[in-house]
């Protein structure tokens, strides 16, 4: 039941008992996709994003993300060796994305410009079946809730203990996937 071997684009051939799916939003090895929406329940759908350069290594970099909220939703802050992680999370159907934008240069005292930045529209959802048959879905395939590295982070982690607790007698069965 599920997938037997995968053929990659070189033309390899992988065989296996079971299958990690973390090829992100696509999930491209699960055939039965069985997401819930949860748009009605989080209020975020977009986010505008940029590094930030160090003005200040010394006193800008620290061992913990800052997740601050402003007047269009809220922004993250993760400092990282060469730069400044950074994003507004918002919701697009409130907040025009041209002014989340420029809010956000304006946030960073213009460190950053609005051309610079990127913009990331998701919907917010979850794999009810993150297991199906021989594939399991961590990561993006799994879900994605909203673009704060650690949580994203945590929720991969979270699934792989997990696969790795159930596979401990070195095989499964329908009540571990149940379980899972």
């Amino acid at each position: 039941n599920g997938i037997s071997s995968l053929t990659l684009e070189n033309g390899d051939t992988i065989t296996a008992d079971l299958f990690i799916d973390c090829s992100g939003f696509k999930s491209i090895l699960k055939d039965n996709r069985d997401r819930v929406d949860l748009t009605d329940r989080l209020y975020v759908d977009t986010a505008v994003v940029s590094p930030v350069e160090f003005i200040d290594k010394n006193k800008e970099i620290h061992p913990y993300t800052i997740a601050q909220v402003v007047d269009h939703g809220w922004i993250w802050k993760t400092p990282l060796q060469s730069r400044i992680g950074s994003g507004l999370i918002f919701n697009r159907s409130v907040t025009d994305i041209e002014d989340a934008k420029n809010y956000f240069c304006e946030h960073w005292d213009n460190r950053i410009s609005p051309e610079n930045v990127r913009v990331l529209n998701w919907k917010p959802y979850y794999d009810k079946n993150q297991w199906d048959k021989n594939v399991v879905s961590i990561g993006l395939s799994a879900g994605f809730l909203e673009p704060l590295e650690s949580t994203g982070i945590e929720l991969i982690l979270q699934g792989l203990m997990r696969v790795i607790d159930t596979l401990d007698g070195s095989y499964y069965n329908e009540k571990y996937i149940n379980t899972y």
